[in-house]
C-alpha cells in the first residue's frame, strides 16, 4: 500500500514540475510578445513546453501551464485601460479576471487542437511536425472557433523584426510563420532531450532532418526574395505622395474634445502638410478621426472638398457613417467633388469595445449593467465590403481590430484593392506593448498579400509599410505630427493570396485522422479488457474458484 501512495506521489509530483517547466515555457514567450527587444526569445522559449509533450504521457495541465503564462504577459497591456474605467479598484480586479479568463479560454482551444496527440505521438523525431502542426491548429481555432475571435497572440508576430523569416507568409500566411517558428523550437528541444543517449536509429531522426531543411529553406527563400524586391521596387511603378496625420489626442481627450476642436486640428495639420510637400495625392486620417456622423451636406465635408480642389489632393479619414437608424464606424473618401459614394464601413468590431457579444446570455445575469453598456455600444458591423477608388488606385480599407484578421486583408485584394489604407486608434493603451504588437500584424497583412500599407494612427504607431514588411518611415508615438511617405500600387496575387490558410485545413484532417483513431483504440482497447476479464473469469471457473 505504502508503495501505491509513493508511486502516486511521484506521478503528482512529476505532473506539477511539467505544469513548472511549461508555466516558464509561457512566460517567456511573452516576454517575447511584449518586449520588442526580446523577441528573438521566442526561437528557445517553447523548448520546455515541447520536452513536456514528447516525452511525457499526461501533458493535458501543461497546456494550460504554457498559456496561463504566456497570455497573462503577452496581453497584460489591457491594464493600460485602467485610467478609463470608472472605479478604479474594482478596474484592477476586474482587468486581472478578464485577463485571466481569456488565458483560460485560449488554453481551452489549445488544448482541442492537442488531443489527437497522444494517439498520434510517434516517439520519434516525427513529434516536431505533430507538435507545431496542432499549434497553429490551436492558434486558428483562437480565430475560427473562439467565444471571442482574438488571433492577436500568433507567434508571427513575435518574429516580424527578422523580415527575411516572415516571408513565407506571402505562401502559407501567419500560421506557417509561426509553424517554422515551433519548428525551431522542436528541434533543439528534440536534441537536447536526446543528450547523453545512443544514437538514434536514421528512421527517428528522419522528422528532425526535414525540419531542419524547411527551416534553412525558409530562411534562403526570405533573403532571396527581399533582394529581388529591393532592385525591383518602384521601377516604373505609378507612385504618388501620401500623408498620414497624427493628432496625437488621448482616448480620454478626445471625447472631452469639441468635434469642432478636434477637426480643426487635424484641419491644421493637414494644411502645414499640404504646404511644406509637393505632389501629394492623399491624405490619410485615423479611425474616428473626427468623431461625428459624416453627410454630404455637412460643413465639415465641404471645408474637406475646399481644401481637395486647392491643392488637387484626396482625403481619406475616419468617422461615424449612419444608414437609417443603424451606426457604422467608417471611412470616408473626399476628392474635388466631394463625398465619395464608396464608404467603407468597418466589418469587425472590437467585443466590449464596440458591441456587447452574448447580450442575450449577459442581459438574464446583469440586467442593469448590460443597459448602461448598450447605450454606449451603437456601432453595427458592415454590411458590405467596399474598395475606395482614389486617384492613385483602389485603396482596401482595413479599420484597427480587422487587422489582425489575415482574412480582412486577402478579402480585400480579392475586390480590387491595390494597396491598403489602415486607419486605427491605439490611444487607450498609451505607449504599452499594444501598441507594437498591433504594428506587426500590419506588417504580416504587407507581407501575406503583397500590398504596401500606410497606417496611421491617433496617437502611434504611424508609418509606411513596404509589400516585404519593411517599415520605410515611421513617426515617434505620442507626438503630435504628420509622415510623408510613398504608395505604390500592386496587382500581383501571392500564393497565400489563392490558397489562404491551407495548413491550418492541414491541420484539420491531421487532427481529425487522430481523433478517429484514438476512438478507435479506445474501443479496441476496452473490448480486449472486457476479452482479458471474460477469460480470466472462465479460468477461474474450471478451477474451481
Amino acid at each position: 500500500m505504502m508503495n501505491g501512495i509513493n508511486k502516486k506521489n511521484r506521478i503528482w509530483k512529476n505532473e506539477w514540475k511539467n505544469f513548472g517547466m511549461s508555466l516558464i515555457s509561457g512566460v517567456m514567450t511573452g516576454i517575447a510578445f511584449s518586449w520588442d527587444k526580446a523577441w528573438w526569445i521566442v526561437f528557445f522559449s517553447l523548448i520546455p513546453f515541447c520536452e513536456v509533450l514528447f516525452k511525457e504521457e499526461k501533458w493535458k495541465k501543461c497546456i494550460f501551464g504554457f498559456t496561463l503564462g504566456n497570455y497573462m504577459i503577452s496581453i497584460s497591456w489591457l491594464y493600460a485601460l485602467l485610467p478609463a474605467l470608472p472605479d478604479q479598484r474594482t478596474g484592477v480586479f476586474l482587468l486581472f479576471l478578464a485577463i485571466f479568463l481569456i488565458s483560460i479560454l485560449l488554453g481551452i482551444l489549445f488544448l482541442i487542437a492537442f488531443l489527437p496527440f497522444t494517439y498520434l505521438r510517434t516517439k520519434s523525431s516525427i513529434d516536431i511536425f505533430l507538435v507545431a502542426l496542432f499549434y497553429i491548429l490551436g492558434e486558428w481555432f483562437q480565430e475560427k472557433i473562439s467565444i471571442i475571435s482574438f488571433p492577436w497572440v500568433r507567434l508571427a508576430v513575435t518574429v516580424t523584426p527578422w523580415k527575411a523569416f516572415i516571408q513565407s507568409a506571402s505562401v502559407g500566411g501567419s500560421l506557417f510563420v509561426s509553424f517554422l517558428t515551433v519548428l525551431i523550437n522542436g528541434i533543439l528541444a528534440w536534441e537536447w532531450q536526446q543528450r547523453g543517449e545512443e544514437k538514434k536509429k536514421i528512421h527517428l531522426e528522419v522528422g528532425k532532418w526535414v525540419a531542419v531543411i524547411l527551416v534553412i529553406g525558409n530562411i534562403v527563400f526570405g533573403y532571396s526574395r527581399l533582394f529581388i524586391g529591393k532592385n525591383s521596387d518602384r521601377k516604373g511603378a505609378d507612385v504618388g505622395g501620401v500623408i498620414l496625420i497624427q493628432g496625437n489626442h488621448s482616448g480620454m481627450q478626445k471625447w472631452n474634445m469639441t468635434t469642432e476642436e478636434i477637426f480643426k486640428d487635424y484641419l491644421a495639420l493637414s494644411i502645414q502638410g499640404l504646404e511644406k510637400e509637393e505632389n501629394i495625392k492623399l491624405i490619410l486620417w485615423p479611425e474616428t478621426a473626427v468623431p461625428i456622423v459624416l453627410k454630404e451636406e455637412s460643413k465639415e465635408v465641404e471645408l474637406l472638398t475646399q481644401i481637395c480642389q486647392k491643392y488637387q489632393t484626396e482625403f481619406l479619414i475616419g468617422g461615424i457613417y449612419q444608414k437609417g437608424e443603424k451606426q457604422y464606424n467608417a471611412m470616408f473618401a473626399i476628392g474635388e467633388k466631394g463625398l465619395f459614394k464608396e464608404i467603407y464601413t468597418k466589418q469587425i468590431l472590437v467585443p466590449f469595445g464596440e458591441y456587447l457579444p452574448y447580450d442575450w446570455l449577459l442581459e438574464k445575469i446583469m440586467p442593469n449593467w448590460v443597459e448602461e453598456w448598450k447605450k454606449e455600444l451603437v456601432l453595427k458591423p458592415g454590411e458590405k465590403v467596399e474598395m475606395i477608388p482614389t486617384s492613385e488606385g483602389v485603396a482596401g480599407g482595413i479599420i484597427c481590430y480587422e487587422s489582425i484578421f489575415s482574412e480582412t486583408a486577402r478579402n480585400a485584394v480579392k475586390r480590387g484593392a491595390e494597396f491598403f489604407a489602415l486607419i486605427s486608434n491605439d490611444s487607450w493603451f498609451g505607449s504599452s506593448a499594444a501598441l507594437k504588437q498591433h504594428h506587426a500584424q500590419a506588417i504580416l497583412r504587407a507581407v501575406e498579400q503583397k500590398r504596401e500599407v500606410m497606417r496611421v494612427s491617433n496617437t502611434g504607431i504611424s508609418s509606411f509599410i513596404s509589400k516585404y514588411g519593411i517599415v520605410e518611415k515611421t513617426a515617434p508615438i505620442l507626438e503630435r505630427m504628420w509622415l510623408t511617405g510613398e504608395i505604390e500600387k500592386e496587382e500581383e496575387k501571392t500564393v497565400y493570396f489563392v490558397l489562404g490558410d491551407v495548413i491550418a485545413w492541414g491541420g484539420v484532417i491531421v487532427w481529425g485522422i487522430g481523433i478517429y483513431g484514438g476512438m478507435c483504440w479506445r474501443k479496441g482497447h476496452k473490448n480486449s479488457m472486457n476479452t482479458l476479464s471474460d477469460a480470466l473469469s472462465l479460468r477461474s471457473r474450471r478451477n474451481g474458484h
